[in-house]
């Protein structure tokens, strides 16, 4: 699917969201298994279901606005990233559990 104008995405776009997704990659290592490329995907793809709700104005670009909603995206990621590796274990069987059943 190409983009087309107006319609895409910009270049200040792309570049808050890589900026943002490297600075969260070196600071969460939970964020470390995920690729870069993936990481700022997905970050775009949220972005472009919340700018639809506002306003566009060409001259005063939504920047600020941006990094915040990609900054609390980013950190419930790590947050449910986070919850998902404690909780991993709790299915797990019991080590004096008998294998045979009995």
């Amino acid at each position: 699917m190409a983009l087309r104008p107006g319609v895409g995405l910009d270049g200040w776009e792309i570049a808050v969201a890589k900026k943002l997704v490297g600075e969260y990659r070196r600071r969460s290592r939970i964020l470390e298994r995920y690729e870069f490329e993936d990481l700022v995907q997905d970050c775009l793809l949220h972005w472009i279901t919340v700018r639809g709700s506002l306003d566009r104005d060409p001259a005063n670009p939504p920047l600020g606005y941006m990094a915040t909603v990609l900054r609390n995206w980013l950190a419930d990621l790590v947050r449910k990233r986070g919850t998902d590796k404690r909780s991993g274990d709790l299915d797990t069987p019991s080590l004096d559990a008998s294998i045979d059943g009995s």
